[in-house]
């Protein structure tokens, strides 16, 4: 496996692979890139809207999906960018044969694992330390997206340090880690609680949220690891809430 550093417009991305699976995730990005330009050409709403939206009829597929992962997190279509990108780039790439992707765009990573992996979760200097996550293989296409107030260039309402989502849905990821980061207001304890019971998404396995030096999660427990630093000594679950 070897690791590359892919630029493309907006995109700018590490992809893993074996090395002969390059040139075809590079010309499966510019079509994904394509068919989502021309579209949003013509649909200025869907580019800029932060609230959900419809699509115009004869969208194509990747703009549908987009809107409607966006919907169900009650976000902006284009919260589920770099899901959809990363989507159509591991899928490609899996179709073709390979049995071990990881796409990282922007900390939104979508992979297809044939071993174990641990992802880094970056908080900022004022976090509890860099979290890491092992993720075993699912012989299935998954996803692991942040959206952070303070760290990265990324636009939220929050200003939570991480807000993270682990779902198979990559799309749904991408937007419900936006939409869990923009009700990050406070760094309580009660605050990242109520935010994680306000998410109300049943098809993501894991959300977790860190402010202010506080961990807390929700759904299937999270496999900790320890990386450069020590792991916090208060990691909070929130139990499931009932819709």
């Amino acid at each position: 496996m070897t690791t590359h550093s892919i630029q493309y417009r907006e995109t700018s991305a590490r992809l893993t692979c074996l090395p002969c699976y390059r040139d075809l995730a590079m010309e499966a990005l510019h079509e994904t890139h394509a068919r989502l330009c021309d579209y949003i050409s013509r649909d200025r709403e869907f580019l800029n809207s932060f609230t959900p939206v419809d699509c115009r009829p004869g969208a194509p597929r990747i703009a549908r999906h987009m809107a409607a992962a966006a919907r169900r997190a009650g976000t902006g279509p284009m919260s589920a960018v770099a899901g959809a990108v990363g989507l159509e780039v591991v899928r490609e790439l899996v179709r073709a044969g390979a049995n071990h992707v990881i796409f990282e765009n922007g900390g939104d990573i979508t992979m297809y694992l044939g071993y174990a992996v641990t992802v880094g979760i970056y908080c900022g200097p004022n976090g509890p330390g860099e979290l890491g996550l092992r993720l075993e293989p699912r012989n299935r296409i998954t996803a692991c997206c942040t959206s952070s107030g303070t760290v990265g260039h990324s636009f939220s309402y929050g200003r939570g340090d991480a807000a993270v989502v682990l779902a198979d849905d990559p799309l749904l990821a991408d937007a419900t880690a936006t939409a869990l980061g923009n009700r990050l207001r406070r760094g309580g304890a009660r605050s990242l609680a109520a935010a994680l019971k306000n998410t109300p998404q049943r098809e993501v396995r894991t959300m977790i949220v860190a402010m202010n030096g506080k961990v807390a999660y929700r759904g299937d427990a999270p496999a900790w690891v320890q990386t450069r630093t020590v792991l916090p000594p208060e990691i909070q679950e929130v139990q499931h809430a009932s819709a």
